[in-house]
């Protein structure tokens, strides 16, 4: 049987790894929610802030029973649909089309051309030079040529398949060497790092080269994604150093990434 100290310990370094937050996200998105709610026993600041800067969720502390009892709600997503607005307005526009101003103009043209028939007209010939019309006729083609405007709407799909999920399996022997650590490496204290380079993830879609740290007895399909042809480095942190040799922890090619 585990040590209460010892189960203490282990339950602190989950949750300051936001691994269970994690798992509560996986678990919302399988059944369609946008929002979960986490105690504040499991939860804190530094983490909410974490939550917020680096993966992009909307993350609000809530009082209860008075104030006592704080809990943090943490969302992504949004339902609001702007289509009622659009439609009250096209309709009052057509109903004021100028149609009664134009029967009026009808009288005037008739009266101003009997006063100067005859002088005007004998000039005829002249528009008669300018009949080429079929000048106009061979400049249609041109826009035609124009056409083969939408092949550049093609390459949107090409990011889905130039990246690869992998499968992790951590082992507690790496975790009890990364140690000695100080400084910005001190959070990798106790676990198994994964450096992703120009890489993704299904919280931030944004390419960029970033450091997950992973808990012991985690076995899993992770949501981190690589590009195709760089492969992700697993090791751990002792004293400051990366070490990625000699691991007892595993990655896995696993297939295509989960979210675009």
């Amino acid at each position: 049987m585990i040590s209460g100290s010892s189960a203490k310990t282990n339950t602190d370094s989950t949750t300051g790894s936001l691994s269970y937050i994690n798992d509560l996200v996986t678990g919302a998105t399988t059944s369609g929610s946008y929002i979960i709610v986490v105690p504040r026993t499991l939860m804190n600041e530094a983490m909410a802030t974490n939550l917020r800067s680096v993966y992009g969720y909307n993350v609000t502390k809530r009082h209860d029973n008075m104030g006592t009892n704080d809990s943090y709600l943490i969302s992504w997503g949004n339902n609001d649909d702007p289509t009622p607005t659009p439609t009250s307005t096209p309709t009052s526009t057509p109903t004021v089309t100028p149609r009664p101003a134009t029967a009026t103009p009808t009288a005037a043209p008739t009266n101003l051309p009997t006063d100067t028939p005859t002088p005007t007209p004998s000039p005829t010939p002249l528009p008669a030079t300018a009949t080429p019309t079929p000048l106009p006729a061979t400049s249609t083609p041109l826009p035609a040529t124009s056409t083969p405007t939408p092949a550049p709407a093609t390459p949107t799909p090409a990011p889905t398949s130039a990246y690869r999920t992998y499968d992790y399996t951590i082992s507690a022997t790496d975790i009890a060497l990364a140690t000695g650590n100080t400084g910005g490496n001190a959070q990798y204290n106790g676990k198994v790092v994964i450096i992703v380079t120009n890489g993704y993830n299904c919280v931030n879609t944004t390419p960029r080269t970033f450091t997950l740290g992973l808990t012991a007895g985690s076995n899993y399909r992770s949501w981190v994604c690589s590009p195709n042809g760089v492969t992700p480095v697993i090791g751990y942190y002792a004293n400051d150093t990366l070490v990625t040799t000699g691991l007892v922890s595993t990655q896995t090619l696993a297939g295509a990434c989960p979210c675009p």
